[in-house]
């Protein structure tokens, strides 16, 4: 856990960076004040079970299982924001539960374990909690301002739980050599954070931006392939994330 809420505070700070540059300004807060208070909630929760899920899972097999934070997204915005939820939204939805339950069966029969569910709640929480921002971000004049103020004060929190293990394991992540990885990861999760606000800010709806940002499926899941050995149902794993991939090109 320590490493997760290192990573969510480098990435608050590099997000600061750019806000700054960008011109940083909070708004006044009470027009969304109860938003925020859940968005603190929501991705506290949800980072906990990522970490949850993570330690009982293969990356690989999670990946599939959090897509399924794009379906919440489009049920979401479809009540909270008006959005439209069409046929081919319904039809992506199914491919992206299929692929959930083909990656969760085994020849004893359909098994969904500790790993699976916290994987599983974490995509509803990332689901609800972007459907909340890109509610809140509207009161932005810069939302690389929320975007800083979405990852530091979650990561304050967490922090504050978690202290121990962090304190304990802080040795670990102070070498050059994983610092700097530790640091490079957080700049591309950065710049992703970013854009994906800032798409909604100017033009994109919540359900098209939070289903297209699952294109990512395949790609993790052919990098924990690769360079995490995780070969188990490699077949399944590789025709599971098609078929999410594809669900998610029908809910643009």
């Amino acid at each position: 856990m320590g490493f997760a809420i290192l990573f969510q505070v480098f990435t608050a700070l590099i997000i600061g960076v750019f806000a700054v540059f960008a011109g940083f300004h909070i708004p006044n807060i009470s027009p969304f004040f109860w938003n925020f208070l859940l968005s603190v909630v929501i991705y506290t929760l949800a980072n906990i079970c990522v970490f949850q899920s993570l330690s009982r899972i293969e990356a690989s097999q999670f990946t599939i299982l959090f897509v399924t934070r794009g379906v919440w997204t489009i049920i979401a915005a479809a009540f909270f924001l008006g959005e439209t939820f069409s046929f081919l939204h319904i039809l992506g939805t199914l491919l992206i539960l299929f692929s959930v339950f083909l990656i969760s069966y085994k020849k004893s029969g359909f098994h969904v374990g500790k790993g699976s569910l916290y994987g599983l709640a974490a995509g509803f929480l990332f689901g609800v909690g972007y459907v909340n921002d890109a509610y809140i971000v509207k009161f932005f004049s810069s939302p690389i301002t929320y975007s800083f103020l979405d990852f530091f004060v979650p990561s304050v929190v967490l922090l504050f739980i978690y202290r121990t293990s962090v304190t304990k394991h802080i040795s670990q992540f102070v070498k050059p050599s994983v610092m700097g990885k530790l640091l490079l990861l957080c700049l591309l999760y950065a710049v992703f954070g970013i854009t994906i606000l800032l798409s909604y800010k100017y033009g994109g709806t919540a359900s098209q931006i939070g289903a297209i940002s699952q294109s990512t499926t395949i790609v993790i899941v052919l990098l924990a392939i690769i360079f995490l050995k995780e070969t188990t149902s490699l077949a399944k794993k590789l025709f599971a994330s098609i078929i999410a991939f594809i669900g998610v090109l029908l809910l643009r």
